[in-house]
This record gives C-alpha cells, structure tokens and sequence, in this order.
C-alpha cells in the first residue's frame, strides 16, 4: 500500500551508551523519592483532619444524647435557665418565650406524667389530663391558669411586665419541684 519514506537510514545502536538519548527521554511528572514523601506526609495530615472531626462529632453526638437522657425536671430547669439568659423579657420577644414556656411545661408533662401533651391543643390537656388529676398532686389549678396565659400572650397583644415574667419563670420552676417530690 503507503510506503513510508525516510530520509535517514534506521540503525540500532550496538551498545547502550549509544542509546542515551532515549535513556534521556522522561515522562511528563518525573517522581522521585521526595515526592513520596511529600504525598505520605499528606495522607498522614489528611488522616488526623478525619480522625479529629471523628473524635469531635462524637463528643457533640454525646452531649446532645446527654440532655435528652435527662429526667423530666432536670430538663426543664435546663430549658428555664436558657429562656432566663435569653433576656426574651423585652415586649416584642414576649410571644416567643411564652411559646417556648408553653412546650417545655408540655415537654415536662409528657417525662413527667407519659401523658402526650405537646401533641394535644390545650383543650384536649385541660378535658384529658388536667380534669382528671387530683389537683392536690398536679396543682391544676396554677398550671391551667399558667397554659392560658401563655395562649392569651402568644395569640394576642397581651403583654406582661418584666417582673411579672419573672414571676412566672420562678413559679414554674416551684410547680416543676413540687410535682417532682409528689410523685
């Protein structure tokens, strides 16, 4: 077919110090032993970054587990002392802290009592749970009154006075107490 033109005759080379010019030719990265060791010292410092986020994610997985393992009062304390450094006392934040009030008073009513109230709407508390306690043991009275409140305030532009917030801050953490040592 195509015969292929040379200009120069192919000879091969009778002894390899002929061939240096190939021995010459390398390859587009060259790699030497320095090479190597800059890629182990980047594993190694690949694998103490993972090793660290590891050692970290466990230790945050850990103290979540932590508060959720908690008894029912310990954990509403704990929810009380974070609204109290929130500082929602202010008119416009009122909303929001009676709504977190509201849930964990349903959160401690659940550990508390295992009555499913941060499912139900307060009517269904007050006609399921509240109506059939016996208000010496619950203290009904003060934790209807409390769950009213705290819907007046959250649905409507009823506001209270900073003392009167603290007032029920501290009256519920008594409440807590007080349901804490009667059961």
């Amino acid at each position: 077919m195509h015969e292929f033109i040379r200009d120069s005759e192919l000879t091969i080379p009778d002894s390899i110090n002929n061939m240096q010019d190939i021995i010459d030719i390398e390859g587009v990265y060259n790699l030497t032993w320095v090479n190597y060791i800059e890629l182990a010292l980047i594993i190694i410092l690949a694998s103490l970054i993972i090793i660290g986020i590891f050692i970290l994610l466990r230790k945050l997985r850990s103290k979540f587990k932590n508060e959720d393992s908690l008894p029912p009062y310990e954990s509403f304390i704990n929810d009380l002392k974070k609204l109290r450094m929130q500082k929602w006392f202010a008119e416009k934040e009122q909303k929001k802290l009676y709504f977190f009030l509201s849930e964990s008073v349903r959160r401690f009513i659940q550990g508390q009592f295992q009555y499913a109230a941060p499912d139900k709407t307060l009517e269904e508390i007050k006609n399921e749970f509240l109506n059939t306690r016996n208000n010496a043991v619950v203290n009904v009275d003060y934790i209807k009154e409390f769950l009213n409140k705290a819907e007046l305030i959250k649905f409507s532009n009823i506001l209270q006075v900073e003392t009167q917030v603290e007032k029920d801050l501290t009256d519920l953490s008594e409440w807590a107490n007080k349901q804490t040592k009667t059961k």
